[in-house]
């Protein structure tokens, strides 16, 4: 489901899933990473539960960052840094590493 909400940007932004799909290898998916533990299993690291359908958002938006950051609107980034922040339960956590 995480993937899917990636296809769907990349669709929406016009980029070829094959420049997007080849990118996600380079993703550590390692569940002892603590940036999708708190999103995926326990929705923040404050331990506040959120829906399913919303940590798979915003799995997903972390993860288009990652392989598409740089044709992210403005307002879309500011997402992510939200979503990372609050699963690190830090307003100053920083965003993600894009993948080059």
């Amino acid at each position: 489901m995480v993937l899917a909400h990636v296809a769907l940007m990349a669709q929406r932004k016009e980029i070829r899933w094959e420049s997007v799909g080849g990118e996600l290898n380079k993703i550590d998916w390692s569940f002892n990473n603590e940036l999708w533990f708190n999103i995926l299993v326990i929705g923040s690291a404050n331990k506040k539960m959120i829906t399913g359908k919303d940590s798979i958002r915003s799995a997903g938006m972390v993860i288009a960052y990652m392989v598409m950051g740089n044709q992210m609107t403005r307002s879309e980034v500011d997402d992510v840094r939200q979503i990372i922040r609050n699963a690190r339960n830090d307003d100053s956590a920083a965003l993600s590493r894009m993948i080059p």
